[in-house]
C-alpha cells in the first residue's frame, strides 16, 4: 500500500480486531481491508474511516488519514489519490476504497467534502504542471509541427496574446484598428521569434 491497494505476493492474514499497524496495512491489499470498509450495519464507513474524524476508534478503528503523509498507524489517502493520479477517480475507488459507491459515500459525507475537493483542486494543479512541462519539452527539443504546435499553445497559455478581443458587443472602429495594429504587432513578434530558433511559420 506504499503507492496504492494492489495485489502482494506475501499477505498478512486479516486483524480480526481491525487495530492496524501502519506496517500490517502498507502490506495488506483491498480484499483484505474490504471487511472493515462497513459498519456492523452493513453501511459504508465515512468519518470512522479517517484518523482526524473517527468519533469512536475504540469500535471502528481508522485506516486512513487526511493527512499529506502516513501516521503512525494510518496510510494517507490524500497521498495514495495525488500518487495514482486518477481523474475519473474510478480505479482510485476501486484500488483504496473497494468501490465505487464507497467513495461516492465519502464525497457526500459533508465532514469529508471540503478535503476531497481540495484534492481535486490539487490533482488539477499537479497534471497541469506536468502536462505543461511536457509540452515545454516538446517546444525546446522537438522538431517539426509538434514543436510549432508547442509553442503556439504555450504563448496562449503563457501570454495575453489572443485575450484582447472585445468581449461583448460590436467593436467600433477605434478598437477594430487598435486591435488590428496590435495583432499585427504581435504576429510580427512571433514571426521574429520563430525565426530566431529556426521554425517557420506556416501561413
Amino acid at each position: 500500500m506504499e503507492t496504492e491497494l494492489t495485489d502482494k505476493e506475501e499477505k498478512v492474514p486479516v486483524n480480526v480486531t481491525g487495530h492496524f499497524t501502519l506496517a500490517e496495512l502498507r502490506t495488506m491489499t483491498v480484499d483484505d481491508l474490504r471487511p472493515h470498509f462497513k459498519d456492523v450495519r452493513g453501511v459504508w464507513r465515512t468519518a470512522s474511516l479517517f484518523e482526524e474524524t473517527s468519533e469512536d476508534p475504540a469500535k471502528y478503528p481508522p485506516i486512513y488519514t487526511l493527512k499529506d503523509s502516513d501516521t503512525s498507524s494510518c496510510v494517507s489517502l490524500k497521498r495514495l489519490y495525488l500518487v495514482i493520479e486518477d481523474v475519473t477517480e474510478y480505479d482510485f475507488a476501486r484500488m483504496c476504497l473497494g468501490s465505487w459507491e464507497h467513495w461516492e459515500a465519502i464525497t457526500q459525507s459533508w465532514v469529508l467534502k471540503p478535503h476531497i475537493e481540495e484534492w481535486r483542486a490539487l490533482l488539477e494543479k499537479q497534471l497541469r504542471a506536468k502536462y505543461i512541462r511536457t509540452i515545454k519539452e516538446e517546444a525546446e527539443y522537438g522538431d517539426g509541427p509538434n514543436r510549432l504546435n508547442a509553442i503556439k499553445y504555450l504563448l496562449e497559455q503563457t501570454t495575453s496574446f489572443g485575450d484582447s478581443r472585445p468581449k461583448r458587443g460590436r467593436p467600433t472602429k477605434e478598437e477594430k484598428q487598435a486591435h488590428l495594429r496590435a495583432e499585427t504587432k504581435g504576429a510580427s513578434e512571433i514571426a521574429r521569434d520563430a525565426e530566431r530558433i529556426g521554425i517557420k511559420l506556416v501561413k
